[in-house]
């Protein structure tokens, strides 16, 4: 998954490090000050230690970040100084269909899947790869709606909850 990190303090400077661990990658990297853009991946080692020595990170703006080919936007910076908390993070995850529904296998229905990904809202250390949704149990006439998706404990759905899934 490529990410966007807006924030390079300690929850986004841990966020960026811990990307690897994940396997994702940080396609763009920004601080107060500077920015850096790269759609092969930032080397966020070497973008930190600039940081640490007073250097920008880079000279992309925040405008170039919003336009660059992120999948996930982090916003890791504090509220407030008290609340040095990582932010909960809207997200936009891939559906994973899988299973093969009754009402094509046993009704010669055809199925209709118009969402290919959902918005959801969690803290940055439960983004999933993707949310799988089974539509074996999809009759023909049938649809599956956003609001039926059972999402893991953290994750909260933005996404519509009448927004079909699958008909």
């Amino acid at each position: 998954m490529k990410l966007a990190v807006l924030g390079v303090g300690s929850v986004g400077k841990a966020v960026a490090q811990l990307s690897r661990e994940y396997g994702h990658s940080v396609v763009a990297l920004a601080d107060s000050k500077s920015a850096i853009v790269d759609p092969k991946g930032v080397k966020v080692d070497d973008v930190l230690e600039q940081k640490s020595n007073r250097m920008p990170l880079g000279d992309a703006s925040l405008e170039d970040i919003f336009n660059s080919d992120y999948e996930v936007l982090i916003e890791a910076t504090p509220t407030t100084l008290e609340s040095a908390e990582p932010a909960f993070s809207n997200i936009k995850v891939p559906l994973d269909i899988i299973g093969e529904c009754v009402g094509v296998k046993e009704d010669g229905g055809v199925i209709n899947a118009p969402l290919t990904e959902i918005e959801i809202s969690c803290l940055p250390s439960n983004i999933p790869q993707s949310i799988e949704v089974d539509i074996t149990n999809l009759h023909l006439g049938d649809s599956l709606q956003a609001e039926n998706l059972e999402l893991d404990e953290g994750l909260a759905l933005v996404t519509s909850g009448d927004a079909t899934i699958a008909s």
